[in-house]
């Protein structure tokens, strides 16, 4: 449900720092079963990219960085940042560290360039109650003058029911795909994401901090882990104009290695990442060329 109409147009991006404090804090109110969500849209004009953290992004990310274009999911972070803004507000109802990111879609019409100053819109979209708990999507739409060039849609989930057993335990032991890329994801990596990212969450960064809410180790971001996909496969369709859409499954813990398969077509390529074994799907997603 979506009640009253907040529009902020803030001067500037918000405290990445400030907006944790906020959030750990947050205990959400109201109804946990059916809440009842703001109808809350915040805007940022005129975002200039910071050319030494998109170049550190890059290099962490894997992306071949020109100095000139921002790698395409680049531009979550900025969105990152008005997300939490938009969840620490009082009329959220939602305790904000009990959230899931469960899915995500970006879609690019063509490259942006670093010099570029970008004006962002966030809003909550749509929401609905599943066997898994409470879901509703946040999208971002940023433009660069009167030219929209970027959209992504979050979905996050909060599991206000009990899980749903399964009716079948068979498991995928490998992947039907033709091709692999094997990667190898350092304790340190939560720590290094985050600093860049600005997404500070506990669970990223430490196994001390981790453990406090329920994972024995540190956990990768999965921000990362599409960026990474996309940073190894985007090449492939030679076009900055995709959509990229990826559900996120178990998490990887750190350190690890995991499995990349793929495989491309004319006009998409279909993706999982896994453990080396197989046997635990962490994300899988479709790269799409927009028509």
């Amino acid at each position: 449900m979506m009640s009253e109409t907040i529009q902020l147009d803030l001067p500037k991006l918000p405290s990445t720092l400030n907006l944790y404090r906020k959030a750990l804090l947050a205990r959400g109110h109201g109804s946990r079963l059916s809440p009842e969500l703001p109808n809350i849209e915040l805007s940022v004009k005129r975002i200039r990219m910071d050319k030494k953290k998109v170049s550190e992004y890059a290099t962490l990310c894997g992306y071949k960085f020109d100095g000139k274009h921002v790698p395409l999911t680049y531009l979550h972070l900025p969105a990152f940042n008005l997300h939490l803004e938009l969840m620490v507000n009082k009329k959220f109802p939602l305790p904000v560290m009990g959230l899931v990111h469960i899915k995500n879609v970006i879609k690019t019409e063509r490259s942006i360039q670093i010099n570029e100053l970008l004006d962002y819109r966030v809003f909550i979209a749509d929401s609905r109650q599943t066997d898994k708990g409470f879901e509703f999507d946040i999208v971002t739409e940023v433009m660069s003058g009167q030219e929209h060039v970027w959209q992504s849609c979050s979905t996050l989930l909060y599991r206000n029911t009990k899980p749903v057993k399964a009716t079948s335990k068979a498991k995928s032991h490998g992947s039907t795909y033709l091709y692999r890329q094997e990667w190898y994801l350092p304790e340190n990596l939560g720590r290094k994401y985050a600093q860049i990212s600005g997404d500070s969450n506990p669970i990223h960064l430490h196994s001390l901090s981790a453990r406090l809410f329920g994972f024995k180790q540190a956990i990768a971001h999965g921000m990362w882990s599409k960026a990474k996909s996309v940073a190894c496969l985007q090449p492939l369709l030679k076009t900055d104009a995709i959509t990229v859409t990826v559900f996120f499954k178990q998490p990887i813990y750190l350190p690890s290695r995991a499995l990349l398969h793929y495989q491309a077509d004319e006009d998409s390529i279909s993706f999982d990442v896994r453990n080396v074994q197989g046997d635990k799907l962490h994300m899988n997603g479709v790269i799409e060329l927009n028509k």
